[in-house]
């Protein structure tokens, strides 16, 4: 399991920092860039560069 690198918690699954979208992997060809595909924090739901923890 990996952490999330703004609060410490747990990761859960990967998305879209700016669309939103969720996934189980990163998607190298994500339509927003892969660069936008972040780790999911599992508290608040948010990709890290969103987390609101």
């Amino acid at each position: 399991m990996q952490r999330c690198s703004k609060c410490g918690g747990n990761t859960d699954g990967y998305k879209c920092k700016q669309c939103g979208q969720e996934m189980f992997e990163p998607d190298p060809y994500h339509p927003c860039g892969r660069e936008r595909v972040q780790q999911k924090y599992a508290a608040c739901g948010q990709a890290e560069d969103n987390c609101l923890c």
